[in-house]
């Protein structure tokens, strides 16, 4: 029991208005919160308006460009006889095509970022570089170029098995017979 010397009916007003002006305080900072959060959005979206004008003006200065220099009708008409063009080119294959075919076919879930093939005295090697997922991919890779070029030697060096994951390589295939 609470002794004061406020009467009861007064005590009852005072903690309502107190009550009141503690949500009124809190509505304010939520208030100010909400727009502390929207003025923080203005710029991302001023600047996303922007480069979308900046955007759609450059499709069109580009979409006129190709109407004064007549490249849609070039295209049209390239895009007309393609098939007699096709028909007409023969495709080339080369043996470096073919190895190259090859180890691609090999490759799995390994990236090859650069293939080089050259020509030795009365064999081939390629050279390819590249990044394996894993080292066990890697080691899956050397196994399918090995069975691929049976004749041949697969290598790379010892030390890009030290990484587990992302695994950069630099593989050698020599003794590819022709």
């Amino acid at each position: 029991m609470h002794h004061t010397l406020i009467p009861t009916e007064e005590r009852h007003a005072l903690r309502r208005e107190y009550r009141i002006r503690v949500l009124i305080v809190l509505f304010f900072a939520a208030s100010i919160a909400c727009l502390i959060g929207i003025g923080a959005q203005f710029p991302a979206f001023f600047r996303a308006a922007t480069e979308s004008r900046e955007a759609t003006a450059a499709l069109a200065t580009v979409q006129e460009s190709q109407k004064q220099t007549g490249f849609t009708g070039i295209e049209a008409a390239v895009k007309a006889y393609a098939p007699m063009l096709a028909a007409a080119a023969p495709t080339v294959s080369t043996p470096d095509s073919a190895l190259i075919e090859s180890v691609v076919q090999a490759r799995g879930p390994v990236m090859i970022t650069s293939i080089s093939v050259s020509d030795l005295d009365k064999s081939r090697s390629i050279s390819i570089i590249g990044i394996a997922p894993t080292r066990d991919e890697l080691i899956a890779f050397k196994a399918r170029l090995a069975s691929a070029f049976s004749s041949a030697k697969v290598d790379y060096p010892i030390s890009v098995l030290a990484a587990s994951t992302d695994v950069r390589f630099n593989m050698t295939v020599t003794g590819i017979l022709p």
